[in-house]
């Protein structure tokens, strides 16, 4: 009797478990690259501050995207080096030159 209840027991958890599912939206996100960023300066996206801006110089990294409009600033303290409306899509790489005089 104890062996059948255990039984039903196991099987009772075996059918609560959950399907293993993955969703994939079929294409790549674009990505930003901030070139000439100086030491310090930091990057928002849409803004929110998402990191140093020199980090994401497209060597070492870039940024992925939501497909999109979105609105760059690149700001040492309170200066706006950099602002840009951009729209990214299919996997492109936006590029964004900070160390240009605006």
């Amino acid at each position: 009797m104890k062996a059948l209840i255990a039984w039903a027991l196991a099987l009772s958890v075996a059918a609560c478990a959950l399907p293993a599912s993955t969703t994939t939206s079929g294409s790549v996100r674009p990505t930003l690259q901030v070139k000439g960023a100086p030491e310090g300066a930091t990057l928002f996206v849409d803004g929110v501050a998402v990191g140093a801006a020199a980090d994401f110089d497209g060597s070492s990294k870039v940024l992925a995207l939501e497909e999109g409009a979105h609105r760059i600033e690149v700001r040492q303290g309170a200066t706006v080096i950099v602002k840009r409306s951009v729209f990214g899509s299919g996997g492109e790489r936006i590029s964004i030159d900070a160390g240009a005089s605006q």
